[in-house]
């Protein structure tokens, strides 16, 4: 007889507000092994039947909606964190909401005053390896777009680093808050990004810790 530990992560990827290449991001959960995603525009899952909303393992955000959601739209996203449903922010998703405390107490990015340049080839440093994401794994190159920006409070655990001169020096962290495990990663723009193996690693740990898989 399985247990949960043993079905794939049932995963919410949820988009909207910015242009992605759709066939490499499809390949990339495609590629991730044990995630089962289902990618959908944040307006389909705020509108989705609760049970299905509250059926997930997971939820991934990678959109860059600015502006909203309000009322009674905003209560999927708190029924999230009622429900200690993981949270992966994931690249654009850090700069969604700016004005909303609720989308800042997930991300924990006080200054959302940024730039951006063209990917190029950044370095990724381990800074915590001893964190069951980045248990064993090792720094890696890429090609990423560049966020000129500064990054989370001492209230966030940082995962990895980058010494990069034009980038934010922190490129992913992690929080805990009500029982709730939450990723932020700035990384993956494209398929330069998400065709790299060390990539595709990071975000099924990152996936199975806020399912509570490891």
């Amino acid at each position: 007889m399985s247990n949960a530990s043993d079905r794939p992560i049932s995963t919410a990827v949820v988009t909207g507000g910015h242009f992605y290449e759709v066939v490499g991001f499809h390949r990339l959960f495609r590629s991730l092994d044990g995630i089962d995603a289902y990618i959908q525009h944040m307006d389909d899952f705020l509108l989705a039947p609760r049970e299905e909303r509250d059926g997930y393992d997971a939820v991934l955000f990678f959109t860059m909606l600015l502006e909203g959601p309000h009322g009674e739209r905003l209560q999927p996203l708190h029924q999230i964190a009622a429900n200690r449903q993981g949270v992966v922010v994931l690249h654009h998703s850090i700069l969604a909401f700016p004005f909303s405390p609720f989308w800042r107490r997930w991300t924990d990015l006080p200054n959302l005053t940024h730039s951006v340049d063209p990917p190029e080839p950044i370095t990724t440093e381990i800074a915590d390896p001893d964190h069951p994401i980045t248990a064993g794994l090792a720094d890696w190159q890429m090609n990423d777009e560049i966020y000129r920006m500064g990054g989370p409070t001492a209230d966030s655990r940082i995962l990895l680093t980058t010494s990069h001169p034009h980038s934010m020096r922190a490129l992913a962290w992690t929080r805990e808050t009500g029982g709730q495990r939450i990723v932020c990663y700035q990384g993956g723009h494209d398929h330069q990004a998400w065709t790299h193996p060390a990539y595709g690693a990071f975000l099924t740990r990152a996936l199975a810790w806020c399912a509570g898989r490891i």
